[in-house]
């Protein structure tokens, strides 16, 4: 339903104040972006040609406090896109006053320095962990990374061989090698092998699971050493993709022109990286598993993976690939979570206690853990953490600025928060005779969001989908479909509903051209195939009643009361601090993501 859009600056300024503060912070220890040749390079479509201010350059200052170019960037990219200011002009100059102000209001909380609570305490403790466990991290693993171009070289010696390949899929790896085993001793020839037992059968391209030429460019580091080493006729160890466990058979092998060395420099730079990096972090991981004698319990582990699907999506829209996100959580039965996931010296984590800890990640930074490996990592990052901050002291790091500066500004925002609640909420009140005026006010504001029911089949092919259309026109139901070619193992489709605000593929098609009993033939897709959307029920959007709006004018009210009062306080003690800023210069500030 449409909520009036109010943007409260008393939520950006204590909510939000930990990102801003902490990346304020932060910064001073992370490395600043570095300008390329300038004839080269082009900022919001102008080139750069030296008009940008330096890291170094002061846009404001709040008393002891200073924001330079280089607080001021990585502020703007660590605070939550939704609050974040455009980057024209006017947004820019918003963002440097809510800098200012929140430099105000944390000086102030400072100075107040109420008693920190019990609730205060162990949300400082978590923060220090982390903080802790981070450093180790940064101690252990990435200072530790080097990559030489002798490395990058040896790989992209790979990049001048294309390989023949052809593949058998199975269901399982076990079942992989065995086969494997028995094509090498001639127990079994490679068709028959195919015919006996890919999962693939009927959809390859190519006869006997003929995929064709394969350059290396384009695969893992892992995958392209463990195909493009292999000999002629040689056969590689299951390796694992979409579609099962792979056998793949190089038939022919050639020489080719690679593609220039600079160009998969940097490629191959990253995957080494990468590599390297997961072998450092599993080398800590496998120290505090010994310490702590950690177990698992891998039937439970896989069987909780599977109720996951992957947070983060990418789909072909008609405007070109586009992220998703699923921020949806499975919901487990109380007997279920009571299954132990892992057990170690001081305890052992339920699923119960894993979905405690999984759910308190922001819902746009939750890992994928749709796979057993995957929930596994999360198991070891729920129990490992505090281990690792235990051992991050033990090594000094709990003097390392990095971790130092985050608690304080953990600190500052809590006591920023309690500021806000004595300060500002607590004096808020509502007169009841506004109630009625602001729904009067904003009646087009109170209207729910538009819904629609609808089908999504999927078709292999033009053919495929032309006779599934046809089959809806004719009367028969999308359920219907659905739920017989599901009893002969194909997945058809699926019946979902969506309200307006929920964008996703199709919505266009379903909330402006479609109508109930009409259809689409959408397609094709990168692999050729199409789907039929038919929308089955539309429920236009209708106006609140002031009974049913009364929650949402007690809250816009409540934030616009709070955001007087709130503007008043800063105004009232920006007085005491001598405040500097260059607004007219935020246009001159490079303002690119410094973690890209």
């Amino acid at each position: 339903m449409r909520l009036h859009p109010l943007a409260p600056l008393c939520l950006a300024l204590t909510i939000g104040v930990a990102l801003l503060d902490s990346s304020a912070s932060s910064a001073a220890t992370k490395p600043g972006p570095t300008r390329p040749d300038g004839s080269r390079l082009f900022i919001d479509g102008k080139p750069d040609t030296g008009q940008f201010l330096p890291d170094t350059f002061v846009v404001c200052r709040v008393g002891a406090r200073k924001t330079n170019v280089k607080n001021y960037v990585w502020a703007y990219f660590d605070s939550y896109a939704e609050f974040r200011p455009k980057p024209d002009s006017a947004g820019r100059v918003q963002f440097l006053t809510n800098i200012i102000q929140k430099d105000v209001m944390g000086q102030v909380a400072l100075e107040v320095n109420r008693p920190i609570g019990f609730e205060d305490r162990v949300q400082l403790r978590e923060t220090e962990q982390r903080s802790l466990s981070n450093a180790l991290y940064r101690s252990a693993v990435l200072d530790s990374l080097n990559v030489t171009d002798a490395d990058i070289m040896r790989e992209y010696e790979l990049f001048k061989i294309e390989v023949h390949l052809r593949h058998i899929v199975f269901t399982d790896s076990a079942l992989a090698r065995k086969v494997k085993l028995d094509l090498q001793r001639g127990r079994i020839g490679w068709k028959e092998a195919y015919n006996r037992y890919s999962i693939t059968k009927g959809k390859d391209h190519g006869p006997d699971g003929d995929v064709g030429w394969k350059p290396r460019a384009g695969v893992t580091l892992d995958i392209g050493r463990a195909l493009f080493t292999l000999p002629l006729n040689g056969i590689s160890d299951p390796i694992l993709d979409d579609t099962g466990w792979n056998l793949l058979q190089v038939v022919e092998k050639r020489e080719v022109s690679p593609i220039s060395y600079d160009s998969a420099k940097g490629v191959l730079r990253d995957q080494l990286m990468a590599e390297r990096t997961e072998r450092l972090t599993n080398a800590v991981r496998a120290t505090i598993r010994r310490q702590i004698d950690m177990t698992y319990d891998f039937p439970a582990i896989a069987w909780a993976s599977s109720h996951f699907t992957p947070t983060r999506d990418v789909s072909q829209q008609s405007t070109g690939p586009q992220l998703e996100f699923n921020t949806s959580v499975p919901e487990f039965a109380p007997d279920d979570t009571a299954r132990v996931l892992a057990r170690y010296r001081d305890g052992k984590l339920t699923l119960g206690g894993f979905m405690h800890a999984y759910t308190d990640i922001q819902p746009l930074l939750r890992p994928s853990i749709n796979t057993p490996d995957a929930f596994q990592n999360q198991v070891d990052a729920v129990v490992f953490e505090p281990y690792m901050a235990q051992v991050a002291r033990e090594r000094g790091l709990d003097r390392d600025s990095l971790v130092v500066a985050e608690l304080a500004t953990r600190r500052e925002q809590l006591l920023v928060e309690h500021l806000y609640s004595d300060s500002i909420l607590s004096h808020v009140a509502i007169d009841p005779k506004a109630r009625r005026k602001y729904y009067q006010d904003h009646l087009s504001g109170f209207i729910t969001w538009a819904k629609v029911r609808f089908a999504a089949l999927w078709a292999e092919n033009k053919p495929q989908a032309d006779s599934l259309a046809a089959r809806l026109n004719a009367g028969e139901k999308a359920e219907d479909i659905i739920r017989a070619d599901s009893l002969l193992g194909i997945q058809r489709g699926s019946i979902q509903e969506r309200l307006e605000n929920e964008h996703g593929p199709y919505q266009k098609l379903l909330f402006e051209m479609l109508r109930p009993g009409k259809l689409s033939i959408e397609g094709p897709d990168r692999e050729g195939h199409y789907g039929v959307v038919q929308e089955l029920e539309y429920v236009p959007g209708r106006q609140l009643s002031y009974d049913e709006a009364s929650g949402m004018i007690d809250e816009s009210l409540q934030n616009i009361e709070a955001e007087r009062l709130l503007t008043a306080f800063i105004d009232r003690h920006k007085k005491r601090y001598k405040i500097e800023s260059r607004p007219d210069m935020v246009m001159r500030i490079r303002l690119v993501d410094p973690a890209l």
